[in-house]
């Protein structure tokens, strides 16, 4: 019923076992778009029996806009998966996902797509911060791909996010409706200062790359990045 699709450069490798774990757990089939990324990189996530495919790009002068994930979307399309799940490497879900998300999805299968709370970690995996912009942190990343007629298509290099075509117009999200569902998805990838420091320098280099004036389009990594008293709550989530 339900696959997720995964984008991985080498620098996320030391997320491979976390995500493989959680695969497991969550019990679904996946596909991954490899960048750049070692041949042990890749072997190990090939190998797990739950990858039904993958895409990539071995191209050193080609660096990843978020178009590169059309890929391992469409092969979810073609197996004939009913739901696709964008979930990133650094990503893992509430201790009650799995028996969750099967009820979730079958309640909800008029749906376009569905929004999920996202937390981030802070400073200590027992914290999430919840002021500035990840006060109310959301996903809309769960797309239903049985809509007949309608595909999903990520349209821009710098949006982590697909958009429907109808064959004639492009719909955004939030055109064709979103359903807000009571799930929640775990980001470890701001965990330490040092972790938000390579994510600013990455999405500065990838997205910069892509606004004509060399800058990010975002000004969520600086902020991150600010010396504020973070607001944080401690959790038992998994």
């Amino acid at each position: 019923m339900i696959a997720a699709f995964t984008s991985i450069c080498e620098e996320d490798a030391r997320y491979i076992d976390q995500y493989l774990r959680e695969i497991d757990r969550m019990d679904v089939d996946f596909t991954m778009h490899f960048d750049k990324c070692s041949d042990g990189t890749k072997e190990k996530i090939k190998s797990h029996p739950r990858c039904i495919g993958f895409t990539e790009n071995n191209n050193q002068e080609h660096h990843f806009d978020e178009r590169d994930k059309q890929g391992v979307l469409d092969i979810l399309v073609a197996k004939k998966y009913v739901w696709a799940v964008n979930w990133d490497m650094d990503e893992t879900w509430e201790r009650e996902a799995p028996s969750k998300l099967r009820k979730i999805l079958e309640e909800n299968t008029d749906a376009y797509v569905l929004d999920y709370t996202w937390v981030c970690l802070w400073d200590e995996p027992k914290f999430y911060r919840n002021d500035g912009p990840l006060a109310q942190g959301h996903r809309t990343r769960i797309y239903n791909l049985s809509k007949e007629g309608v595909t999903w298509v990520f349209y821009a290099a710098t949006i982590n996010g697909a958009a429907t075509f109808d064959g004639k117009h492009m719909k955004v999200r939030k055109e064709v409706g979103i359903t807000k569902v009571d799930l929640i998805c775990v980001h470890w990838g701001y965990l330490t200062r040092e972790e938000r420091v390579k994510h600013k320098e990455r999405w500065d280099f990838l997205y910069g790359r892509h606004t004509g004036d060399g800058k990010n389009p975002y000004g969520f990594w600086d902020w991150a990045l600010e010396d504020i008293q973070p607001s944080l709550v401690e959790h038992d989530l998994f």
